[in-house]
Formats: C-alpha cells, sequence, structure tokens
C-alpha cells in the first residue's frame, strides 16, 4: 500500500484530558503532549487506564462541556 494511499485513510479523533480539560486533536497529538508512544495513549482510552496520571477520553461535545463545567466549579 503506497503512502498516499494510507493518508487517505487516516481518522484524526479529537481526544480530551479529563484532569486539565485540554482536548488534543488526535490521539498522537495527546501522546506527544504527554510524552508516550501513541500506542500507550491509545490504549490507555480503549482500556481506561491513565497515562502518566492522566485520564484520556475520546472527546464528544458531552464530555467537553462537562469538563468546562467542572474546570468553572473549582
Amino acid at each position: 500500500m503506497s503512502s498516499l494511499h494510507r493518508a487517505v485513510h487516516v481518522k484524526h479523533r479529537r481526544v480530551l484530558c479529563v484532569e486539565s480539560g485540554i482536548v488534543h486533536a488526535s490521539i498522537a497529538a495527546a501522546a506527544r503532549a504527554l510524552g508516550v508512544h501513541h500506542r500507550t495513549a491509545s490504549r490507555a482510552i480503549r482500556m481506561g487506564y491513565r497515562c502518566r496520571g492522566q485520564r484520556l477520553q475520546l472527546a464528544t461535545s458531552c464530555n467537553i462541556n462537562a469538563a468546562a463545567r467542572q474546570r468553572r466549579l473549582l
């Protein structure tokens, strides 16, 4: 499979860091910010593990709004 063909199928999913409320553009971006491999961040999301002390979730409008409300209450 050529690199051009592979690039067409890339799907970026936004990732929410629950503790900080930061929304990353992709799993890879979240992994870079935490200093871990993208597979480690992906596994943390899928299995519910913490990654460098941070909980990661795939971002939805509901959990982004909930994180924003939580930050305002603190």
